[in-house]
């Protein structure tokens, strides 16, 4: 089995049971605080991928650091990881969790990159109505990128909308370069 396909087997379990339970809330934010760490610190990382330590070390390790933050059921599932030796798998099982409770909830996280750098009132605005016609919450990450001369690329779920000046000059110029030279 694909690291992919196995992150989400465990994601979509977490995620169940999350659910039954009412612990969505508690798990996201326990899962948010082990992104970051997985993010951000080499040591924990280290920590969970060593194979020098074994599972009952690693589970002491992580109970005394996640012990007063982490709700009983994100516990269990890290030591289910743990005693299967899917520690190195973290990071995709936590991607992989986000994306699962976003189909469950009908968010579309996105990414809109602008010539100039937008305010929030815009970013809403383009939130509101990318929401309004897809059916869906849109969350949108915002970045710039002087390069696209004016306009904006919008990346949603697994398409790329490209307004961009830089594109559309880029296309005038291929139209100008193999148009036909007509007779004078």
């Amino acid at each position: 089995m694909r690291h992919a396909a196995i992150a989400r087997v465990y994601a979509a379990a977490l995620l169940e049971l999350a659910v039954e339970r009412g612990e969505v809330p508690a798990v996201v934010a326990d899962l948010e605080t082990l992104e970051s760490l997985w993010a951000e610190s080499p040591e924990f990382r280290r920590l969970l991928e060593s194979p020098e330590l074994g599972v009952a070390q690693k589970q002491r390790a992580l109970a005394r650091l996640l012990a007063e933050a982490a709700s009983p059921l994100t516990l269990r599932f890290l030591v289910a990881l743990l005693r299967r030796h899917r520690e190195p798998l973290l990071g995709s099982v936590l991607a992989m969790f986000r994306r699962l409770l976003d189909e469950r909830e009908q968010r579309l996280r996105g990414r809109l990159v602008s010539a100039r750098a937008l305010g929030a009132a815009e970013r809403e605005r383009i939130e509101t109505a990318l929401s309004r016609r897809l059916g869906a919450t849109v969350l949108l990450e915002t970045a710039t990128d002087d390069a696209l001369l004016a306009g904006m690329v919008l990346h949603l779920a697994d398409q790329t909308v490209d307004g961009s000046l830089r594109t559309r000059l880029g296309r005038l110029r291929d139209q100008l370069l193999t148009a036909p030279l007509g007779k004078e």
